[in-house]
């Protein structure tokens, strides 16, 4: 839409203006990258890159800096632009961002223009009935924009209680503004005069309370996601080594490099129960047998000393160092297994075999 915010000093602001007449008022502060605050959420749970974006949310969520952007909502002179310089001036508050949607403007309440916003003021002139009964519209307006992601923390407030002469009119204002809230869903209702600062000031704070509240139930949300995800990725790390284990048992052929560099083929397998790596010739005569649970780590390619000094000829083409892999040990005198898989079918299942045991070992 357009929208855009400077960081004028409150007493020489000017309004960014769009062409539907949308404008922001913002306390003079550095907003940093890490200080804004998205409010709408959307989680998947597909792996380590999605988790660590949802951890990064989650942290953010936490700050106690958290930069609240308000919408202010109501019709034609029911006092929008007075509640929020006033509090403005007098709150000191830098954390708040405001952005002011005129009367006309209802129609462009969208997804796009709530996209950030934590909370929302809805004001009406509690002395026009009209205007009472509009900050359902404005209110449902804002509802059918965010329904996709959250519901916002919202306060509806009565505005020129001073001009309310009759005792009897303020009671029936004030039941109106009390029906208006419960039906529409507003969390709080207030009945004053945006002209008396401490009463701006109380009314933020209230709303202030919400998004605080939202933001937390929010996190909440993050993080059980984030929980999700890993027991997600965790079972189908689990049902990978299953099966691999399964086939591995039959063993598969690979080029594996000796201490001294002699090259070799030879027939990798596990054990019967999965808790030891065997080669020889074929299968059945095991020149070495080692533990599982020796392996630190594994590497991909051709990066250990043993494949730098010894790759020759065929070895170092793209082909076969696609299809090496190395087996990290605490052995000093073999730091390394180093292999050359016959296919990529089984380098696939092989690096994963050995990543899912160094994951196992690690979480042990």
């Amino acid at each position: 839409h357009g929208v855009f915010c400077t960081r004028a000093p409150v007493s020489h602001r000017r309004l960014g203006m769009d062409r539907e007449g949308i404008m922001m008022v913002s306390e003079p502060r550095t907003q940093s990258r890490e200080s804004s605050i998205v409010s709408s959420t959307r989680v998947t749970s597909a792996g380590s890159e999605d988790e660590a974006k949802l951890e990064s949310r989650a942290e953010l969520l936490w700050r106690k800096r958290a930069l609240y952007k308000v919408l202010v909502l109501g019709d034609s002179r029911s006092g929008k632009s007075s509640f929020v310089s006033n509090f403005l001036k007098s709150s000191g508050n830098g954390e708040t961002q405001f952005l002011e949607v005129p009367a006309h403007a209802i129609s462009k309440i969208t997804r796009t223009l709530c996209r950030g916003i934590t909370g929302v003021v809805v004001l009406c002139d509690v002395a026009k009935k009209d205007s009472i009964e509009n900050a359902t519209n404005w209110k449902s307006a804002v509802d059918q924009a965010t329904s996709f992601y959250t519901s916002l923390p919202s306060i509806l407030v009565g505005t020129k209680a001073d001009l309310l002469t009759d005792v009897h009119e303020g009671f029936a204002a004030g039941a109106d503004i009390q029906r208006v809230a419960k039906g529409s869903g507003f969390d709080k209702w207030f009945v004053s005069s945006v002209d008396k600062k401490e009463s701006v000031v109380e009314m933020m704070g209230a709303l202030e309370i919400l998004m605080a509240k939202s933001n937390q139930q929010t996190c909440d949300f993050v993080l059980a996601a984030v929980a999700k995800a890993r027991r997600k990725q965790k079972a189908r790390t689990d049902q990978i080594g299953t099966e691999a284990v399964e086939e591995l048992k039959n063993g598969s052929s690979f080029l594996k490099f000796g201490r001294r560099g002699k090259v070799q083929l030879r027939i990798l397998w596990i054990t019967e129960d999965g808790n030891n790596l065997c080669w020889g010739q074929y299968k059945g005569k095991c020149s070495n047998k080692f533990s599982l649970s020796d392996i630190n780590g594994v590497i991909q390619g051709q990066r250990t000393p043993t494949f730098r000094k010894h790759a020759s000829g065929e070895q170092k083409q793209a082909s076969s160092k696609q299809r090496s892999m190395s087996l990290l040990l605490s052995d000093k005198k073999r730091p390394s297994i180093d292999l050359i898989a016959t296919s990529d079918r089984i380098f696939d299942i092989w690096l994963r075999f050995f990543q899912h045991a160094v994951e196992r070992k690690n979480s042990a």
